[in-house]
């Protein structure tokens, strides 16, 4: 048997050998080393047959034979031995291969040495030795000590409440000292006795409550403590020492506690658990006691989140590191034995066997160097802690003075312990293979685990974590921000919106969906009185109701009117009808015959239908002779009269007018109702009247009555026609002018409503229509300088901002009175006429202001030897020349009048001629191109027909030809094409067109272009869809003779072009391309 020794992991290590044994001993693994063995001995002969070297075949089969034979075939039984935990169940295992086996009992051997030898030399208590309960492990044990809380809720309470209401207020009244308190290694006799003049509430064990005396509160809770006590060391003694038996684990606590006087503390486990319960419990009474002041939870708040802070910055570098490490030392150990069946493997292979055996045992010297480090950190850190809790005057043991010092000089060794316990992996591999082949990676190791473990303290303590937050492109210029205090939460969410402050200290908001607003309240004085000015909107909206309230009464009774005529109309229609009916009279045999074959069958249906479908007499008369007459079943039924060809052409509808539904009837329709009609008979009829004979009987009834009354009837129903279609165009005026009315006085009521309570804001409609209105040319005499947004106006600015809103509701009302159709008023009469109103009167006034113009006036008088004859002579001679050159100026315009008359008489002519000619010839450029070709006077014959040359019909028309089209011997039909495709051309803007191919021969088979019937003009330098509009600007200027395509190639888009040809045919284009 050998032994095996661990630091921790115990159980581990008795499970690894457990499978290992099992897994060596069981028949497949046996014959998967003879594989292995049969693969080893084929790889041993192909290095032997490469390298011509027999003796690596020899060394491999004695290396083959020694490992199979020594190292795995013997067995060894292990046992397993835990430093810190002594009570490992199953320790022994036996069957464990032997180089397994002796592997690791002596290289564990070795590093146990080592370990305990260092313990031995560098001495230690044995509380605080490394192989007793790991790294620093009375510091660990002091601080988790430290964080004890009575987690008994009554006693708890009674505790809080005895500080607060009793220690406290003993300290304040001078009773005692805060230093007697702090300062005491046992608190719970400092505390004592309790004043019999305070009191306090007590919670007794059955949850009843009273208040009782200090004194008698202090008595109950020192008493209290041994059961409380009692209830809770095995609970904390489990919670300090897991996987262990209870009963082990406190006598375990007791004695790691009580050998802490090693450490100065010399108190026992109860005291020292009592001591840190009660210390905490002052702590948390202290902290509420002062929560009655803002500032002393501010404090409090402060201190605690501190004291937080600082417990979790160290406690998670430090629990990181001796965490992990540790557990990496126990991962490593178990991973390198368990391991071992699979690189035996390794290990009969030639060439390479024996360096993965060198390389095994190697990683167990190296597992084996960290015992010893670690208890050479833990001497270094131990002693270091020893040193300062005698700093912090813990020889007399843990007081509420000393407890935040010996917490920090806790986790000070924790966190070093941390950093230092974190290399221990890179040390020991330096010892196995040499300090500097690991040395440069120990820094860049532990600088990411550090940073994590600061972060996520501070994160851990805070509760302020960032994740995913993205700063981009922030910019602070000259930012200056102080005494702002708000307290008010504020979100602000929807549509993002632009806001320009103006000098005036007006705003201008651009909003996101492209509007403004303006919003000049901060630019406005806010004085003690109000100014407002108000414009009489609401009587102008009365007025206008008033107004247009006649307007749709007029309408309504112009629609009544009409519909009143139709009804009249209609009555005369319907007498008319009936009357031609029933009077019409004709002489000769041919209507005698006519009327005898139509009274025959509706006399002979009208029995069948009695016989056969159980109708009446009158009910059969009438189905029968409206069917005979129709040629269609039941057709009088809607009340309707109606006929084919007859006197009774076209349908009278019975229901004339909106007031009501006329009543009018003809006698032949009494009693028929289509509820009651019978489908069989009706399907008779129906057959019946599309008979041979029944048709040949309507159609001679019809000719021997239709030359009668057809025309006066038609003209009837034409009137009626019209004054339906009058009647309805003036209710639908009638009701849109009622709607409009009604949505007027929908609002004047709202305005008329809400003027007593609130005033609408039209603001921003006067905005909209302001900066519409400024933009408008014929307000361009408007100071353009003026914007709705103005506060301090000029003259100019405030007479233009008047002018603007009277327009604006000037505008608004006019709006109204065109949606009501109000007609305004006649300008009333402004000049007043004169006083006087007889011919006297008038003569008075006259006589009496000549007599005043006469006295006003020198006496002169100018008869007589006044008189000039020169100028006599000159003013006659001037008056008659006058006279002369007005009957020239007659003559001339006489005969221009004539000759425009003659130009207007040769013009008709020729439209008249033209109107007459065939629509191509009328073309612009068309006739003058026929002139060319001498085929003016071919207007009675075809277009076509003719070889010409169509080569100055081109350049005429502004067309361009490539070299190669061949426009001689072309038919004469394509001239107009040529004129068609230019003119069209030019109408579209395109640019000039080419022709590139006319009569030639390199087209497909049935192409009209050999004939000279086809023209090609360049596409490619233009769109298709250009090319498609002008194809078919074209195709409307020739007419359905010619076949215009714009012709494309996705191919080769070069080719694109508009091909025309001439086709006369009775349908469409040939529908093939050329």
């Amino acid at each position: 048997m050998i032994e095996v020794f661990t630091v921790g992991g115990g159980e581990y290590l008795v499970n690894v050998f457990n499978a290992v044994a099992s897994w060596a001993g069981s028949g497949g693994y046996r014959g998967l080393i003879r594989v292995v063995m049969v693969m080893a001995f084929t790889w041993a002969l192909l290095v032997t047959a490469w390298n011509m070297d027999p003796r690596a075949l020899l060394k491999w089969f004695m290396q083959a034979t020694l490992m199979y034979m020594v190292v795995m075939v013997p067995t060894i039984s292990v046992k397993v031995t835990d430093r810190t935990n002594p009570g490992v169940t199953a320790a022994v295992v036996d069957n464990v291969p032997i180089g397994l086996g002796l592997v690791a009992g002596f290289t564990s051997q070795i590093g146990d040495y080592l370990t305990r030898a260092a313990e031995t030399v560098f001495a230690m208590p044995q509380v605080l030795n490394y192989s007793t309960g790991g790294m620093i492990y009375g510091a660990k044990l002091l601080d988790a000590t430290q964080g004890l809380r009575i987690d008994d809720p009554v006693y708890a309470t009674n505790l809080n409440e005895h500080f607060k209401q009793c220690v406290f207020y003993d300290i304040l009244l001078g009773r005692k000292t805060y230093d007697d308190i702090l300062k005491s290694p046992d608190l719970l006799s400092a505390m004592g006795p309790g004043s019999v003049a305070l009191s306090q509430q007590y919670i007794y064990p059955d949850g009843t409550s009273g208040i009782v005396t200090c004194e008698t509160a202090y008595n109950f809770i020192r008493n209290g403590w041994n059961g409380y006590y009692a209830v809770a060391a095995p609970k904390i003694a489990a919670q300090f020492f897991p996987g262990i038996p209870v009963a082990q684990a406190s006598t375990r606590l007791n004695n790691d506690i009580g050998g802490m006087t090693a450490a100065g503390m010399g108190s026992s486990s109860g005291q020292l658990i009592r001591q840190a319960m009660f210390i905490n419990a002052l702590t948390e009474a202290r902290d509420s006691f002062a929560s009655g002041s803002a500032q002393g939870a501010i404090d409090a708040f402060a201190q605690t989140r501190a004291d937080i802070q600082t417990r979790n910055t160290y406690s998670t570098i430090a629990s990181g590191a001796m965490k992990w490490v540790p557990l990496l030392n126990i991962v490593l150990t178990v991973v390198f034995y368990s391991l071992f069946p699979i690189l035996f493997l390794l290990m009969l292979l030639p060439t390479n066997g024996m360096t993965v055996a060198k390389g095994y045992i190697t990683g167990f010297f190296y597992l084996a160097a960290w015992g010893p480090l670690f208890v050479i950190l833990n001497m270094i850190f131990m002693s270091r802690w020893q040193d300062s809790l005698a700093s912090w005057g813990a020889s007399g043991g843990m007081t509420a003075a000393n407890f935040s010092g010996i917490s920090a000089v806790n986790q000070d060794v924790g966190a070093l312990a941390g950093y230092m316990i974190m290399s221990v992996p890179f040390i020991a591999a330096g010892m196995a293979k040499g300090a500097m082949a690991i040395a440069s990676h120990s820094a860049s190791f532990l600088s990411p685990s550090q940073n994590a473990a600061e972060q996520a303290a501070a994160e851990a303590t805070t509760g302020n974590y960032s994740y995913g937050n993205a700063s981009l492109m922030n910019r602070q210029i000259n930012t200056l921000s102080r005494d702002q205090y708000s307290t008010a939460p504020s979100f602000h969410t929807g549509a993002g919106s632009i806001q320009q402050r103006s000098g005036d200290g007006a705003f201008t908001r651009y909003n996101e969906d492209g509007t403004f607003a303006y919003d000049t309240s901060q630019g406005i004085s806010n004085l003690g009185f109000a100014i407002s000015a108000s414009k009489d909107y609401g009587s102008q909206l009365q007025k206008g109701l008033s107004q247009g309230s006649s307007v749709v009464e007029q309408k309504r009774v112009a629609a009544n009117d009409s519909w009143a005529t139709t009804r009249t109309e209609s009555a005369r229609l319907f007498d008319t009808a009936q009357s031609s009916a029933s009077a019409t009279t004709e002489e000769g045999r041919s209507l005698q015959s006519s009327i005898a074959q139509v009274q025959d069958l509706s006399s002979s249906w009208s029995n069948t239908l009695q016989t056969q479908f159980g109708m009446t007499k009158s009910e059969a008369d009438k189905l029968a002779r409206d069917t005979v007459l129709t040629g269609r079943a039941g057709v009088g039924a809607s009340g309707a009269v109606s006929g084919k060809r007859g006197p009774l052409s076209g349908q009278i509808d019975g229901k004339i007018g909106v007031d009501g539904t006329s009543s009018d009837r003809r006698n032949t329709e009494q009693g028929v109702s289509t509820q009651n009609a019978n489908t069989d008979a009706y399907q008779w009829l129906e057959r019946e009247s599309n008979s041979e004979a029944a048709r040949q009987a309507r159609e001679s009834f019809y000719r021997a009555t239709t030359s009668s009354t057809d025309s006066q009837v038609r003209g009837l129903g034409q009137e009626v026609s019209q004054d339906l279609r009058h009647s309805q165009s003036l209710s639908e005026e009638a009701s849109r002018a009622e709607d409009q009315y009604q949505r007027w006085s929908n609002e004047f009521s709202q305005f008329e409503r809400d003027g007593y309570s609130l005033n609408k804001n039209l603001s921003q409609d006067f905005v909209r229509y302001a900066q519409t209105a400024m933009m408008d040319p014929q307000n361009r005499h408007l100071d353009q300088s003026y914007h709705p947004g103005l506060v301090n106006m000029t003259t100019t600015q405030a007479m233009t901002q008047d002018a603007l809103l009277k327009q604006f509701m000037d505008d608004r009302v006019d709006q109204m009175h065109r949606d009501l159709g109000v007609v305004p008023d006649a300008p009333a009469a402004t000049i007043t006429g004169p006083s006087f109103s007889t011919a006297d009167d008038i003569r008075a006034i006259g006589a009496a202001g000549m007599a005043d113009i006469t006295s006003r006036g020198p006496a002169v008088d100018v008869s007589g030897t006044a008189r000039d004859v020169a100028l006599e002579d000159n003013v006659s001679g001037r008056l008659d020349g006058s006279v002369a050159r007005l009957d020239g100026y007659g003559q001339g315009m006489r005969a221009t009048l004539l000759g425009d008359r003659r130009q207007a008489d040769s013009l008709g002519a020729t439209a008249e001629a033209r109107n007459d000619s065939w629509v191509i010839r009328t073309m612009p450029g068309v006739a003058s191109a026929l002139t060319a070709l001498g085929l003016d006077n071919a207007a009675d014959a075809p277009l076509g027909g003719h070889r010409v040359n169509l080569g100055g019909v081109a350049a005429a028309a502004g067309l361009g030809v490539k070299g190669g089209a061949n426009l001689s011997s072309m038919d004469s039909s394509m001239a107009p094409a040529l004129t068609a495709a230019a003119a069209s051309a030019h109408a579209l803007g395109l640019p000039q067109r080419v022709v590139t191919s006319a009569r030639d021969s390199q087209h497909s088979r049935g192409s009209l272009h050999p004939e000279g019937k086809g023209l090609d003009l360049r596409g490619n330098d233009i769109s298709v869809a250009q090319g498609r509009q002008w194809a078919r600007d074209v195709r409307e200027r020739l007419g359905p003779d010619y076949d215009v395509n714009f012709e494309t190639f996705r191919d080769n888009p070069a080719n694109n072009h508009l091909h025309i040809e001439h086709d006369p045919k009775p349908r469409g284009g040939r529908g093939r391309k050329r």
